[in-house]
């Protein structure tokens, strides 16, 4: 059996069609799910790209692996493994596997794909590939030019200077950009195994939809921002949240940011998606007329989701939402996985890590904190009872600990230098309204609190000790 893994960048669960969007098109992804397995409570560990890459690399929780922040941060903690671990990439190299990473790495500092297993080129940090040498061997060779950026879009400092690139018009042929690269040298990469008659694992990582939403002619044009239903935490003001969430408007510039001005981004996004969606068809396609697609299990997921206007906050940042949290996540294979179903189990983002094992029958490393999905995707009994998930969070460009509880009915963070925050998820699934001074939930805060200290005594938290006295006493 052969696997691929789709790994998108910054995908919030509710911007697709399988799991509720009734405005972006992504009929790829919306068939897998239709024909496979759909995650309903699927959950990264880390809402930050290199904590939960290196998590699903390794099966190991952030605080266990050590790479705790993305590196450009600039923070003192976790920017490369500080303990002997065994990516799973590693594991299939040594079982004769050949493993493929293609796209976005964003692990660590020099750590590599080839230093965890695998074949293909290797974008150091968060590595936007437009002057990468494989990529301009790859338009020489098509005989194409790089796409020229128009109608940029910038964020707007208080002082009223530009921020960040937003968006903007990759003027040129589709094959020209930058995500068609990726899909094409993964369709080289199954033409190279099919040769081979070898079993294989291909892993392909788009920088999308994360900011800035750069991206061709039609999809560019492809949604009305006029007609684009925000969402619906678009005006929480964040008034009963810790200082740190709204001042990553003025951190991001989109602090004057008006409702149209968040219509066009999110239409410019779903135009992403949509975009990446057609070249994860394009695999599929290439994949079944290799002949390869029966033998093949196909998974689709994300390292996190965004805020990308919830809160009228851009990007992310230190907080602890499901936009960030709760994510997307397909496994499919007719004939062995279940079909048109909905697991409702709380699951974890890297507990696909010991799956793609388990499927490729490479034995998974002892001690991972990851417990593998094959057996809800084949509709056995779960290997783990939580009824909750519990994750962590170091900051991202600024240190701020927070841990977080949550299960069907609640969610409480833990905000170590500001208030805590409760939500009601059955009478706000958005999170817009902070209870943790009402006394109606003081049995449950102090439920969930209970169990998260169970969790980090597990874990040996660095931050149990503060934990135990400040909240617990």
């Amino acid at each position: 059996m052969n696997t691929i893994l789709f790994h998108v960048d910054q995908q919030r669960v509710d911007g697709l069609g399988c799991y509720g969007n009734t405005q972006c098109r992504t009929p790829v992804i919306d068939k897998l799910a239709a024909e496979g397995v759909r995650f309903t409570n699927a959950f990264t560990c880390s809402g930050i790209c290199a904590p939960a890459r290196a998590a699903f690399l390794t099966g190991k929780y952030p605080m266990k692996n050590g790479i705790l922040v993305n590196s450009e941060s600039g923070l003192a903690g976790g920017k490369d493994f500080t303990g002997k671990f065994i990516p799973y990439g590693t594991v299939l190299r040594d079982a004769g596997i050949e493993a493929h990473h293609i796209g976005k790495w964003h692990v660590g500092t020099s750590l590599s794909p080839f230093d965890c297993g695998f074949e293909g080129p290797f974008f150091p940090g968060y590595g936007q590939p437009e002057k990468h040498g494989d990529y301009a061997a790859y338009l020489s060779s098509h005989g194409l030019k790089a796409p020229e950026m128009k109608n940029a879009i910038y964020s707007r400092l208080k002082n009223g200077s530009a921020g960040a690139l937003l968006a903007g018009l990759e003027d040129g042929p589709v094959e020209s950009t930058t995500t068609y690269y990726l899909a094409e040298r993964a369709i080289e990469a199954l033409e190279q195994c099919a040769k081979k008659a070898r079993q294989f694992h291909i892993r392909l990582d788009f920088w999308g939809p994360h900011l800035p939403f750069c991206i061709p002619e039609p999809y560019f044009s492809m949604y009305d921002p006029s007609s684009i239903e925000l969402w619906p935490d678009i005006d929480d003001r964040a008034d009963d949240k810790p200082r740190m969430v709204r001042e990553y408007r003025n951190y991001w510039g989109v602090q004057d940011f008006t409702r149209k001005e968040w219509q066009r981004l999110q239409a410019l996004q779903y135009g992403f998606t949509t975009f990446i969606d057609d070249q994860i068809g394009r695999v599929m396609k290439a994949c079944d007329t290799l002949g390869l697609l029966k033998d093949t299990c196909i998974f689709c997921t994300t390292d996190h989701g965004g805020m990308d206007g919830s809160k009228g906050v851009c990007d992310k940042g230190p907080y602890m939402y499901d936009s960030i949290y709760h994510i997307p996540l397909i496994a499919w294979r007719p004939g062995r996985f279940k079909t048109g179903v909905s697991v409702e189990n709380f699951v974890y983002h890297f507990d696909l890590m010991p799956a793609i094992l388990d499927v490729m029958d490479a034995k998974a490393p002892d001690g991972l904190d990851a417990i593998s999905l094959l057996p809800l995707c084949e509709g056995r009994a779960p290997l783990r009872n939580d009824d909750a998930v519990f994750c962590e969070s170091h900051g991202h460009q600024a240190p701020y600990e927070q841990r977080m509880a949550r299960d069907r009915d609640f969610k409480y963070i833990f905000n170590c230098v500001a208030e805590d925050e409760f939500y009601d998820l059955k009478k706000d699934q958005h999170e817009t309204v902070n209870v943790i001074r009402s006394a109606l939930y003081k049995d449950a805060v102090d439920r969930l609190r209970e169990r998260l200290l169970s969790w980090m005594i597990t874990m040996n938290d660095p931050l149990l000790r503060y934990y135990r006295r400040t909240v617990m006493n």
